[in-house]
């Protein structure tokens, strides 16, 4: 795998980037922060998305841009002969991810979308993206944390590196299956029954079934005479219920004829005493026509008294309603004469309120004008004492400077002039502090007049709101006195048409007495007149009475003549209450004795359901238990297959390892020698990989060595593991690694070697990335990257 292409826009600090990579050995230079490392996370994120970035997508686009910015890296890498194109974006607020493969330059892509991209990715390369990491990155912290480590923590992670821990894990989930199933059968096993027990008992639920069938049989035959006991009792029962009926029908129309006859006796009974009445009216009546004789006289009084009375009232009221226009008349004239005595300084008062109005607004202006001046005064005593400001402190400075010193302006020597520009800066001072002195008074001058004139503005105002009071009220009163004048009118005119009707009407003869006595006389009158009318509808009334009478005397016979018919009828049915409860109770009996029946029958059903669906149960399970055996069987299959993967797995593990430590060991041992110049010929690792190294033919601990020497061993262990992750893949070869800041320890001596042999590793990794921020390897690299912070948000890279 080669990379030769990455374009950047938006992604961490780089804004836009594009950068070809060559094959060689390539630096990426730049200070801590810079950005060195993204651009390698960036070739890492084309390829397996934010499954290697180090943070969340969302801050994976650069800070500079909008939150709905675009973020996307491009890569081109050729791959087994074949050039492919990787395109991934980040859009909107949400970060929504997409992603793309290109194949030879074709314009329909391969796979889309992350998930889509990342099993293509993976399936190309054979590699995850944990397999990907160890066989491309190598840092720093990475191999000191390696020399560190605990032997079996070192074992853990170099054998995670080389995926042996793959392995390890495909035993743990084998043993886990194995233990499951173990479980399983330990459960099944619990819930096994006696199948010949099974059997037995149903047999013994048959034979049940068979007993209560015949038991069935016996009460289904007695329910069907029950019902044919219980039909004859309700035939017997119905036809006493007939004869009932038409007994209670006669019953009835007995008990209606003797209502009708009550009624009938009441109704003439009432009649007859309406008669009695109606005679006794008929001599009263005679005696009260008497007394109605004069009525029409008294009458006629009575009315003509009505209509006096009546005139006389409006009389008097006109005469009332002619005193109150008197004394209303009397009362406004008075009011008026007070409203003219309040209107009669009402001119004076508007000529000396015009004559306040022109004084206020003289000394308003006058006000003003001296506001005005006094602003003025105080602007021009602020620039004298800012002026003065400005040249105490150039004489201050000048003072400070001496004859010696420089002048500010020219920054010639003030020598002679020294004395001439002092006496006339306190000149322009003197003159300064006389400046605003003159101001100052003629400000407080203006002050003083200003505050009499606003005194006498203030004492002018509330003469002018005394005057427009009394002005106020001097209008009222003359709106007043208009408004009175007119009512005087009005009520003028009124008098006269009162005192027209009065003329009219004249004196009017009313007796109070003699009307009092006739209304007295004539409401007695009326009292008998209605009296008179009473007796009268009364005797009106006799003829329809007497044939009422006659009437109800005749319904009465008819009524007792059809009672006597209505007796026979009833009697002659021959109904008897003794036989029809007979005839209830049997039907009663017979319907208990048929449900009792129906209920034992109902109960042997159900215990024959019970015991069909017990034996269904049994035979059921019976099948269960049968399955259940073959299932026990067949986990038990499982279980041996699985102890034999579990030794075959161990074997291969242990095959595996021995093969990979001395392939790493020996890599790395090549390695070495390079970088030593042949210093140190040979690595060993022992089972937990603790590394011992040759030197000369004695074998030491690597502890025993220096710290720079140490570090040169682990990263030849480092990158011996990614040489042998990358050869087993399965795949084309990766033809790149990255290593991170791996010369931290190491002298300039040292760094030369490691370079001439990672230019040695060429047939192997055709691209070989360092990132560092040490500048003094700069020289010694064929290809360089130099990263460049712009500003405190942005970086730059060029090829150098």
């Amino acid at each position: 795998m080669i990379i030769k292409t990455l374009k950047l826009e938006n992604y961490r600090r780089f804004a836009n980037l594009q950068i070809e990579f060559p094959e060689n050995v390539i630096g990426i230079l730049g200070r801590n922060g810079a950005g060195k490392s993204t651009i390698i996370e960036a070739i890492g994120w084309a390829l397996y998305g934010n499954l290697l970035a180090r943070t969340e997508k969302q801050d994976i686009r650069s800070q500079f841009v909008p939150d709905n910015g675009k973020c996307s890296a491009e890569m081109e890498f050729v791959y087994g002969g074949v050039e492919y194109r990787i395109v991934r974006t980040l859009k909107g607020k949400n970060a929504t991810s997409e992603a793309a493969v290109y194949r030879g330059g074709e314009n329909e892509a391969v796979a889309v979308q992350d998930r889509g991209v990342n099993q293509f990715i993976e399936e190309l390369l054979k590699l995850d993206r944990q397999s990907f990491l160890t066989s491309v990155f190598a840092r720093q912290k990475d191999l000191a944390a390696l020399s560190s480590m605990k032997p079996e923590e070192r074992r853990k992670s170099i054998n995670r590196l080389i995926n042996i821990e793959r392995i390890d894990k495909a035993r743990d989930r084998v043993r886990r299956d194995r233990n499951e199933k173990r479980a399983f059968i330990d459960g099944m096993r619990a819930t096994l029954k006696d199948i010949d027990a099974l059997q037995k008992e149903k047999k013994k639920i048959q034979k049940t079934i068979s007993e209560k069938d015949n038991g069935k049989s016996k009460i289904e035959e007695q329910v069907s005479q029950e019902i044919a006991k219980l039909e004859e009792a309700k035939e017997s029962f119905e036809a006493q219920n007939k004869l009932r009926d038409m007994f209670l029908h006669w019953e009835a129309q007995l008990g209606k004829l003797h209502s009708r006859l009550q009624e009938n006796q009441n109704s003439l009974q009432r009649f007859e005493n309406d008669l009695k009445e109606i005679l006794s009216a008929e001599k009263e009546l005679g005696e009260i026509r008497k007394k109605l004789e004069n009525f029409q006289t008294v009458k006629n009084e009575h009315d003509r008294l009505n209509r006096a009375a009546t005139d006389y009232a409006r009389l008097q009221g006109k005469r009332k309603e002619k005193e109150l226009i008197e004394a209303t008349i009397a009362k406004e004239e008075n009011r008026s004469s007070g409203l003219k005595e309040q209107i009669k300084d009402l001119q004076s008062l508007e000529k000396s309120l015009a004559e306040i109005k022109i004084k206020q607004e003289s000394l308003e202006a006058e006000i003003d004008r001296l506001r005005e001046e006094s602003k003025k005064f105080h602007g021009e005593q602020q620039a004298a004492m800012r002026s003065g400001k400005e040249v105490k402190e150039k004489l201050e400075r000048i003072r400070e400077l001496g004859p010696e010193g420089e002048c500010p302006v020219c920054t010639q020597q003030l020598g002679d002039h020294y004395k001439r520009v002092t006496l006339d800066l306190e000149k322009q001072l003197q003159e300064l502090r006389e400046e605003f002195r003159r101001h100052s008074d003629a400000e407080k001058r203006a002050s003083a007049q200003l505050k009499e004139l606003e005194k006498e503005l203030g004492h002018s105002r509330s003469l002018k709101e005394d005057l427009l009071k009394k002005l106020s009220r001097a209008q009222e009163a003359a709106k007043s006195f208009e408004k009175a004048q007119d009512s005087l009118e009005n009520y003028h005119v009124q008098l006269l048409l009162v005192q027209k009707e009065l003329d009219e009407m004249g004196e009017i003869d009313y007796d109070a007495a003699k009307h009092h006595s006739i209304k007295i006389e004539y409401n007695e009158l009326l009292k008998v007149k209605e009296q008179a009318a009473q007796f009268e509808e009364r005797v009106n009334r006799k003829p329809r009475v007497e044939s009422e009478i006659e009437r109800t005397k005749k319904d009465i016979k008819e009524i007792n003549s059809e009672t006597g018919e209505a007796k026979s009828k009833q009697s002659a049915l021959g109904f008897s209450e003794e036989k029809y409860s007979r005839a209830k109770n049997d039907v009663d009996v017979h319907s208990q004795n048929l449900d009792a029946t129906k209920e034992e029958l109902s109960f042997i059903r159900e215990e024959l359901a019970g015991l069909k669906k017990d034996k269904e149960k049994i035979a059921k399970e019976v099948i269960e238990q049968k399955s259940l055996r073959k299932d026990i069987e067949r986990e038990n299959e499982a279980i041996v297959y699985l102890n034999a993967l579990d030794v075959h797995l161990g074997k291969f593990r242990l095959e595996l390892a021995s093969r990979i430590r001395p392939l790493i060991a020996h890599r790395a041992s090549e390695l070495l020698a390079l970088t030593t110049n042949s210093r140190y010929n040979l690595i060993d690792l022992d089972e937990d990989y603790n590394i011992h190294i040759y030197d000369g033919n004695a074998s030491f601990r690597i502890e025993r060595f220096s710290g720079g020497e140490q570090d040169l061993a682990n990263l030849c262990l480092r990158i011996a593991i990614s040489q042998v992750v990358a050869e087993r893949s399965g795949g084309a070869p990766i033809n790149f690694i990255v290593l991170d800041e791996i010369f931290g320890s190491q002298d300039s001596e040292r760094r030369d070697l490691i370079l001439n042999a990672l230019g040695q590793l060429s047939s192997q990794f055709r691209q070989i990335f360092i990132i560092t921020h040490i500048e003094q390897i700069k020289d010694m690299l064929p290809v360089i990257i130099d990263v460049t912070a712009k500003d405190g948000e942005e970086s730059v890279a060029r090829v150098v």
